[in-house]
């Protein structure tokens, strides 16, 4: 019998909508194939609003269903080969898969307290903002890599799985113009 234990990743996208979307998006889809894993998000208090209303757009509809159950079913791991290996789920095993995907995903939203939120963004609170995330992120990852309860205010819903891998998207911008 194989066992699937829980893997939890981070994504930390560049403090820009054009960088967290497609992010969210590739990251939402992995949760969808892989019913053991789960995510958080670390993003700026200027995007999560963006995030929360991407995630109540229709095409994420499928994120709030659980999966269907399948308690005790036969899935073929290989179909190649004179004997076909047959992977039997478990209640455990299955209790697991039924949950949805919402329910193995969070967002924190990453700033000091230093950060006085604006009223109104502008692009040179964003610029602030942008340098306070990159300066505040490496303490958000380390309380998650830690196993925190608390990251910052925030309950870490994953407390209990290990952070497996990280998928870090930034943009280098040259100072020179070719």
């Amino acid at each position: 019998m194989i066992i699937v234990k829980p893997a939890h990743f981070v994504a930390v996208p560049l403090a820009m909508w054009g960088h967290l979307r497609p992010l969210l998006h590739l990251s939402l889809n992995l949760l969808s194939l892989h019913p053991h894993l789960h995510l958080t998000i670390l993003v700026t208090p200027s995007t999560a609003p963006r995030v929360e209303s991407e995630l109540k757009s229709t095409s994420f509809a499928h994120i709030y269903t659980k999966t269907p159950s399948a308690s005790g079913t036969s899935t073929p791991i290989s179909e190649t080969g004179p004997a076909t290996v047959t992977h039997h789920t478990t209640l455990a095993e299955q209790q697991h898969e039924d949950k949805a995907i919402v329910d193995r995903f969070q967002i924190i939203t990453c700033i000091s307290p230093e950060f006085p939120l604006p009223d109104e963004w502008t692009p040179e609170t964003m610029a602030q903002e942008g340098i306070d995330y990159a300066r505040t992120l490496p303490s958000f990852i380390k309380a998650l890599m830690s196993r925190e309860y608390r990251v910052d205010g925030t309950i870490n819903k994953f407390e209990d799985i290990p952070l497996s891998f990280m998928i870090y998207n930034a943009s280098k911008l040259s100072s020179r113009m070719s």
